[in-house]
């Protein structure tokens, strides 16, 4: 989850839920400065995004559906020279995170 530290969940089962909202807005602000044509930005998105879900130490459905971790974040997408860079920042009741990758999440 991207809220939370790499490694903070640990266990024999897990249940993981996500969902993002991608809107892809005709405004390409990149895509026409003369200087910054060499990224060759062909699209940008922005993203709302929300996660869920338990680890356990033993396959348990009552335990996995109690006390969920739940995180949300905003983010930007860019095909940047045929490649997707993400950019995104969610928050927890632990705290927040930023992170920066390549490629889409799903």
């Amino acid at each position: 989850m991207r809220a939370y530290p790499n490694n903070r969940f640990n266990g024999k089962s897990v249940i993981y839920t996500t969902a993002e909202y991608r809107l892809t807005p005709r405004w390409n602000p990149i895509g026409n400065v003369n200087w910054l044509r060499w990224l060759k930005m062909d699209w940008m998105q922005l993203v709302g995004s929300i996660e869920g879900g338990r680890v356990a130490d033993e396959y348990s459905v009552s335990e996995l559906f109690s006390d969920w971790k739940v995180d949300g974040g905003v983010g930007l997408r860019a095909m940047v020279a045929g490649s997707v860079v993400r950019l995104d920042y969610s928050v927890s009741e632990e705290g927040s995170s930023m992170w920066v990758m390549f490629g889409h999440p799903f």
